[in-house]
């Protein structure tokens, strides 16, 4: 997701940046917050969807170290919010958010 989908939406994200805002139900269970903090950076530091990372990182593949890394969960649900600043970027693939 990019920086301007982000405004769009109104979710008030913005990319490299610590944690603004966080909207959980009533009640939610303490490990919320810190599951979404590592999926998001996850996504933020492999730049690809954190359940895209998951499948990629299984036991024996090549990647499967990168799961030893501090702070990563092989946990879907966190999606790299992209900002098109340069011109290369600006062509890059539209990242949908995973909805299971």
């Amino acid at each position: 997701m990019r920086e301007d989908q982000c405004r769009h939406l109104g979710c008030g994200c913005r990319p490299l940046r610590r944690v603004r805002i966080f909207i959980a139900s009533d009640n939610p269970s303490p490990h919320n917050f810190e599951l979404a903090r590592r999926k998001a950076y996850t996504a933020r530091t492999f730049r690809r969807p954190s359940l895209e990372w998951a499948q990629q990182t299984k036991d024996g593949a090549d990647l499967a170290g990168q799961r030893q890394l501090a702070d990563v969960i092989a946990l879907g649900g966190g999606v790299p919010i992209m900002s098109a600043t340069t011109p290369s970027e600006r062509g890059r693939q539209r990242v949908e958010p995973d909805r299971r």
